[in-house]
Order: C-alpha cells, then structure tokens, then sequence
C-alpha cells in the first residue's frame, strides 16, 4: 500500500461495484453467510453482530482513496488521513434494537482490537463534529444505512498486515427501532484477511438432567447454561437444540408466575464497556431463543450482562476464560 499522507483535498466519489445488496438473515445461519461474503467479496471484513442482524449490502470500489478521520470535524481541517488501497463496505441492519449506540459500538470495537486492531480515533454525535462530521465522510448511504445525526459512533483503527497497514471505519446508529452498522475497510490490493471474530458457538451436547436443574435453580437461585459454549467475541446461538434452555423453558411453562433474568459474562479479554456491552448481548440473544423457538413468554424473562466482573474461575489460562464465557440465570420470583 502507499503510505498514508494527511490531505485535504476532497475525496473522489467511490464508483462503487455492488457485490451484494440481497438481505441475508444472520443468526444460526452466520457461518453460511461469511462464506457467501468472502466469495462475493475477497475482501470484506466480518463482524458478529446481536442475533437478528442483516447483512444488507457489500460494495467493492477496486483500489481508492479514502478518507479517515483521526479527530473530530474530518472536514477539509479536521484531523484524516487518505489511505489508499483496495476499498470495501459491508452494511447491516438490527431489526427490534433495543440496545444504545455506545454499548454496539463496544462490542464491535473489542472484536476488532481482539483481531489485532488498534483503536485510532472513537466519539459520538456531538462530539465528533455533528453534521459536518458525518457528511465529510463515506459512511454509506439510504435506505441501507441511515445515521442519527444526535445518536452515532465512529471508530476508527488499524493493523499491521503482511503488505502494509489495513484501515478500518467503523459507523453505528439507530433509529425507528432499528440500529445499523457500517464496515469501511482499505487494505492492501489483493490481501485476504481472515474474519474477525466470527461466532464459532456450539452447545457442549452437555447432559443436562431436568430435576437437578431445577433443584439447583430454586435451591440456590441461580444455575449456569454449561451447554451454550462462547468463544471470545461472540454472541450469537449457532446451534439448534440447548438441553439447559429446553429444560428452563419447561420450567416457565409449569410456573407461570415464575420470572428470571439471564446475565452475560465474559473473560477479561478486552476493554470493561466492550464486555459488558458483549455479555449483554449474549443474555439478549439466549432470551431472544427462549421467546422465539420455545415459547416463553417474553415477561417472564430479561436479560442483562456484566462483562467480566464475576468469573467462576482464574482468567490467566485458557479453560478458565472459556468457563466464564456463560449465561446464568436467576431466579427473580416463582410465585
């Protein structure tokens, strides 16, 4: 890649080559479409995102320039950079968001730094320059994207590659219940990276036996999911039967009066706000299965996380980060 230089001239308008602009449910379907992704677009960047997200559009410009904003305002004065490489966007949409723009922005930030990208240049709205900001840049356009001008993040980060540095541009808002995200990614002509942080979860096939469950659930007030197994980064089910969820959902069904609340947790692998942003993404998502392909009814159950600020076990090997990558759930009144 050429190296970078700061520039204020415009930059040229992408003459973009649609890869895809077809809506490709995510969720259990996840892997199936990375691969779809990586064929249509050798270059495009992955992302877990909350169940539910859609993959709307993925836009190939070929090698161009474009700008980066390093400081708020990215206008003719505002702190940038033009990389110049082979540049690629993908744009999803979140149907039923509920979350805030701040804890999206943390989760999809902590999967980047875990693939080795270091954080550049991160604010909000105001803070980034408001309008000015937002129309200085490329960050897709309507109706696959669409940026709050009072509710948006921006991110942006790079790496050390084999061919150069790859640059990465990173948008997030909402609106009218829906968030969106926005992967602006310029990397050396012909490189291939490989997915960042793409959700390899698989249930355990743990035995889990129903009476104890329950026993230890209104005994104790609180039983761990052991069957749905996290790696780092990811939040979404990929699997289609979770004994522990079945058995809970019965559970419900009996006790109508009976409410829970399932909590993420992490390991320490990333920053606080991208944990907890992350597990509470992750309790979403086993609540959202509970309600959608078992039946529960949706009072009967919320959902929160804590990031990484109750391990069951020591952080500093391998297994014990992977047993505090778990759901709880707890026991809020049967009656």
């Amino acid at each position: 890649m050429d190296t970078i230089t700061t520039a204020k001239n415009k930059v040229p308008a992408l003459n973009h080559r649609i890869a895809s602009c077809a809506i490709v449910p995510w969720g259990i379907f996840h892997a199936a479409v990375v691969a779809a992704v990586l064929l249509l677009a050798p270059a495009a960047q992955a992302l877990t995102l909350p169940d539910g997200a859609t993959l709307v559009r993925v836009e190939e410009a070929g090698l161009a320039p474009y700008r980066i904003a390093l400081g708020p305002h990215a206008a003719a004065t505002g702190a940038h950079v033009m990389a110049e490489g082979d540049v690629t966007r993908q744009t999803w949409q979140i149907p039923d968001f509920d979350g805030t723009t701040e804890e999206l922005m943390g989760m999809l930030q902590m999967q980047l730094e875990g693939d080795g990208f270091t954080a550049e240049f991160r604010c909000a709205d105001r803070d980034c320059g408001g309008f000015d900001f937002r129309f200085a840049l490329d960050v897709g356009q309507a109706p696959a994207m669409y940026v709050d001008l009072g509710d948006y993040a921006y991110l942006s980060a790079n790496r050390t590659v084999t061919d150069g540095q790859e640059y990465i541009a990173l948008m997030v808002s909402q609106g009218g219940g829906r968030g969106y995200v926005n992967l602006t990614r310029v990397a050396p002509p012909g490189f291939l990276p490989e997915p960042v942080a793409v959700s390899s979860r698989a249930p355990l096939n743990t035995q889990v036996n129903p009476d104890e469950f329950t026993a230890e659930l209104l005994q104790t007030g609180r039983a761990t999911l052991d069957d749905l197994e996290f790696e780092t980064g990811a939040s979404s089910l990929s699997g289609n039967t979770y004994p522990s969820l079945i058995v809970l959902a019965a559970y419900l069904a009996r006790n109508t009066a009976a409410e829970v609340a399932l909590v993420g947790h992490t390991d320490v692998e990333g920053s606080l706000d991208g944990n907890i942003a992350l597990s509470r993404a992750r309790a979403a998502s086993v609540r959202q299965f509970l309600i959608n392909e078992l039946g529960v009814r949706a009072d009967q159950v919320v959902a929160d996380g804590v990031g990484y600020l109750a391990p069951r076990a020591s952080n500093l090997d391998a297994d014990g980060r992977q047993a505090n990558r778990r759901v709880e759930v707890v026991l809020i009144t049967d009656q």
